[in-house]
């Protein structure tokens, strides 16, 4: 009976592509929790209204503001390389990407896993209560809209369950194309002077 507690964070991080992330993310939001399963909801406080009605009995929904991510021990820094030509010319997605349009987006991101941490912290607590959870899963936008039912949760629950253990990590591989001189917006000769030998591959 292992189950998964979802974080999903629908947030309005500007516009991307031409997408309005702010009908996007809340789209894919609302979409995921009809499917009712447990999950953790971390927006901004102006979407508290359009969420609540969508919440059920194994969801919670929190805030996260703008101005708490800005506090992000790391802010200035992230802040410094964002804005900086040689950052955003690696490129040319980079200048389009979200990471380069919003200031909060890698401060939101960066702390993933310590809102994962939160949700493990919280279910070791509440350990005796019959909706417990046994992992944390973050899913994206496109990961709320590509689950469409319960049968494709059930098969993602039975293809990474069988890859993971208590106190351990599930990291999913995809190829990253070799003759780029970024590796998803990081300097590919610093990355691989780091890591002591060639990078092929980003994990997730």
């Amino acid at each position: 009976n292992d189950k998964i507690e979802f974080l999903i964070i629908p947030y309005n991080f500007g516009g991307y592509h031409g997408i309005n992330f702010r009908g996007y993310n809340l789209l894919a939001a609302k979409h995921f929790l009809t499917l009712k399963q447990p999950t953790t909801v971390l927006t901004q406080s102006a979407y508290l209204h359009k969420l609540k009605p969508y919440i059920h009995g194994i969801s919670s929904l929190n805030t996260i503001e703008a101005s708490g991510m800005r506090k992000f021990k790391y802010f200035n820094l992230i802040e410094s390389i964002r804005q900086q030509d040689d950052w955003l010319n690696q490129n040319t997605w980079i200048k389009e990407s979200i990471q380069a349009i919003s200031d909060i987006y890698n401060p939101i991101m960066m702390s993933k896993m310590f809102f994962l941490n939160d949700i493990c912290v919280k279910n070791e607590k509440n350990n005796k209560h019959h909706n417990q959870t046994n992992y944390s899963l973050y899913l994206g936008s496109d990961g709320c809209l590509s689950l469409l039912n319960k049968q494709n949760i059930n098969l993602i629950k039975d293809k990474w369950l069988t890859k993971m253990q208590n106190n351990k990590f599930l990291i999913v591989l995809s190829d990253y194309y070799p003759d780029t001189k970024e590796i998803h917006g990081f300097t590919r000769t610093n990355m691989e002077a780091i890591a002591k030998t060639k990078i092929t591959k980003i994990a997730k």
